[in-house]
C-alpha cells in the first residue's frame, strides 16, 4: 500500500503541478497583452509630447523674433509659416537664428544726428510777435 499510496502522491503532485504550470502560462500570456497595451499607450503620449514640444519651441521661436524685430503684418506672416514647416526642433533654432541674422543684416543702421524740434522753434519766434486771439479778433471785426 505504501506504494500505491506514494504513486497518488506523486500523481497528485504532477496534476497539481500541472495547474501551477498552466496557471503561470496563462498569467504570463495576461502580462505580455497588458504589456504590449502599455508600449501602444506610451507611443502614443511620447508622440503627443514631441508634438507639443515642437509647438511650444516654434511659438517662442516666433514670439522672439517677432519681439525683436520690427516687422509688417506681411512679414509676419511669412515668419509664423517659416516656422509652421519645421518638422523638428533643430530645424526651429536654425530657422529663428536664420531669420534674425537676415534682418540684421538687412536693416539699415539709424545713425541720426540730433536736430532741434521745428515746431519748438517757430513757436518760439512767434511768442512775442503773436497778439492774443482775443486782440486778433478785434483787430479782424475792425475795432
Amino acid at each position: 500500500m505504501d506504494e500505491v499510496d506514494m504513486e497518488d502522491d506523486e500523481d497528485m503532485d504532477e496534476i497539481g503541478m500541472k495547474k501551477k504550470y498552466e496557471s503561470a502560462v496563462a498569467e504570463a500570456e495576461e502580462l505580455r497583452t497588458e504589456n504590449r497595451r502599455y508600449a501602444k499607450a506610451l507611443k502614443v503620449l511620447r508622440t503627443r509630447i514631441e508634438e507639443v514640444n515642437l509647438f511650444n519651441a516654434r511659438l517662442a521661436a516666433a514670439t522672439d523674433v517677432m519681439n525683436q524685430v520690427t516687422l509688417t503684418k506681411e512679414q509676419k506672416e511669412r515668419v509664423v509659416e517659416h516656422f509652421d514647416s519645421c518638422d523638428t526642433l533643430d530645424e526651429v533654432t536654425r530657422m529663428a537664428g536664420v531669420l534674425k541674422e537676415a534682418h540684421e543684416t538687412h536693416t539699415p543702421s539709424k545713425n541720426r544726428t540730433q536736430r532741434p524740434n521745428v515746431q519748438s522753434v517757430i513757436s518760439e519766434n512767434n511768442k512775442t510777435e503773436a497778439p492774443s486771439g482775443f486782440d486778433r479778433l478785434a483787430q479782424l471785426a475792425g475795432l
